[in-house]
């Protein structure tokens, strides 16, 4: 057997430095953004809103490019980022339910948050929303997806950073 233990497993990945963090954010910006439509002040900003959420921090610059296309500018300007005072604005109560589990268990089998899901909600959804809420919940950057289908685990990505509540 080629692996040593299950991918899915939990490890840790430590968290980046400011410099790491934002040349990543840099490097995506370079790849999924055309040079002169943006300039550094741009990625800064983002990257010290985003407070080392390198999910959020991408779907920060992909709202702002987006929001600057669809004004017909052809470049993005700090009015473009969006306002991330409250990531968990907007969220269903379903939403915030999965996110109350996960800020007590900090991470999770994707089976296991269901079943805890399941017992709390008072009108639980079936596994297909609950799939749909995960998936929203890791684009708005809160929660990080890791592994395939029964090896999933889910992990909060806020609650440290204050964002919970």
């Amino acid at each position: 057997m080629i692996l040593k233990r299950q991918l899915s497993e939990k490890f840790h990945i430590p968290d980046y430095t400011e410099s790491q963090f934002i040349e990543i954010l840099k490097s995506r910006a370079r790849v999924a953004i055309k040079d002169w439509s943006y300039d550094n002040s741009i990625t800064g900003k983002i990257a010290t809103e985003s407070k080392g959420n390198l999910a959020l921090a991408l779907n920060m610059l992909k709202s702002a490019a987006l929001k600057a296309e669809s004004e017909n500018r052809s470049k993005i300007e700090a009015t473009d980022i969006p306002d991330i005072d409250c990531p968990k604005a907007g969220l269903s109560h379903d939403e915030n339910l999965l996110l109350k589990i996960l800020e007590e268990w900090k991470s999770l089998p994707a089976g296991r948050l269901f079943s805890f899901y399941r017992e709390r909600a008072k009108h639980p959804k079936e596994e297909r929303s609950f799939r749909n809420y995960m998936r929203e919940l890791c684009e708005k950057g809160l929660v990080k997806a890791e592994g395939d289908k029964r090896g999933r685990y889910y992990e909060i990505t806020v609650g440290d950073a204050g964002a919970a509540g």
